[in-house]
């Protein structure tokens, strides 16, 4: 008996597990596509239902710039700093699926 109980709680915590939607709330680990190595940490976060990403961090060579400019940038975030900078905005969750917002890549 005390094993089916325990098969059954075990289930529970499983099906309880399965049924969470996945969030992208948090901070993420950006991979360089052609060095496969780490460029920076982008936080991202909800507000009113709305997602937004800004730069945490870089990771920068040591004679790199430690703190760059986004020199290619337009308008209001023309040459304001990498780091702290809002780079994804406005984006909705329909269903599953966060579309409709705006993703600024600092490098182009």
């Amino acid at each position: 008996m005390k094993k089916i109980i325990l098969f059954a709680v075990i289930l529970l915590f499983f099906t309880v597990l399965s049924a969470q939607k996945l969030s992208p709330v948090g901070a993420w680990k950006t991979i360089d596509d052609v060095t496969g190595k780490p460029k920076s940490i982008v936080r991202l976060w909800t507000e009113d239902g709305i997602l937004y990403g800004k730069v945490e961090k870089l990771f920068r060579a040591p004679d790199e710039e430690q703190n760059p400019v986004c020199d290619k940038c337009k308008g209001d975030k023309k040459n304001k700093p990498i780091i702290g900078l809002t780079i994804l905005w406005d984006m909705k969750q329909k269903g599953d699926v966060w579309k409709s917002g705006k993703i600024l890549d600092p490098k182009n």
